[in-house]
């Protein structure tokens, strides 16, 4: 598991040359991007904890990601939802049902008890009521999983996809820099591999409950 240091040195000697370091760097990050939305075992059913203040109804889903190693942006935390729920004590935990938006009338919502239902914006969950005293609520689903920083040693994509990430850098620098049309195709085969093993070991987690059916 290589922090972004030790994954750029592994390219390095991969190509046998040291002058694509920021090459390797940009795609290293374009390529997280590209492989966020897809489902895989360790991007499902994260469980993300967020305070809610009383006598409101909303959980803020932005949270700041790597766009680069020195750049962050603002984006939503999770692709999808598959459960909210209030933490009442300990492992305790309220489910509430999911409705459409539309369904919440915002002329009617009001400290009137607990919340029993939850819409999905893109950028936040709005409660269908106001609660008097701050609760915690957690959310499960399929979590945008941050790029890791120039330090970060135990990021879940250079854990878990590690192979995924490098075949496909590999791929990227020989097609578009080095224009190595042969190399270019044997990274290619190598990457789609990793992508399959992936997909194996995800679909293996499918009979537990851990995770819904992957969809790539």
């Amino acid at each position: 598991m290589p922090n972004v240091t030790e994954f750029l040195a592994l390219i390095a000697d991969d190509l046998d040359r040291s002058d694509m370091g920021d090459t390797a760097r940009t795609s290293l990050f374009r390529n997280i991007s590209f492989y966020q939305p897809k489902r895989f075992w360790f991007n499902v059913n994260v469980a993300t904890d967020y305070a809610v203040a009383a006598d409101a109804n909303e959980i803020d889903l932005d949270e700041a990601y790597n766009n680069t190693i020195t750049t962050t942006i603002d984006k939503p935390s999770y692709f999808s939802i598959d459960a909210v729920e209030e933490i009442v004590s300990g492992d305790e935990n309220r489910l509430l049902t999911e409705c459409q938006y539309t369904e919440i009338d915002p002329d009617a919502i009001a400290n009137t008890g607990k919340p029993n239902n939850y819409a999905r914006l893109p950028d936040k969950v709005v409660l269908d009521k106001y609660y008097s005293s701050a609760a915690t609520y957690r959310v499960k689903g399929h979590k945008r999983l941050n790029a890791p920083t120039d330090d970060t040693t135990d990021n879940d994509w250079l854990m878990h996809a590690e192979e995924l990430l490098r075949t496909k850098v590999l791929l990227d620098i020989y097609a578009f820099k080095l224009h190595n049309a042969e190399m270019a195709l044997l990274f290619k085969k190598i990457n789609l591999g990793e992508m399959e093993s992936l997909i194996v070991d995800t679909a293996r987690f499918q009979g537990t409950g851990r995770i819904t059916p992957t969809q790539f």
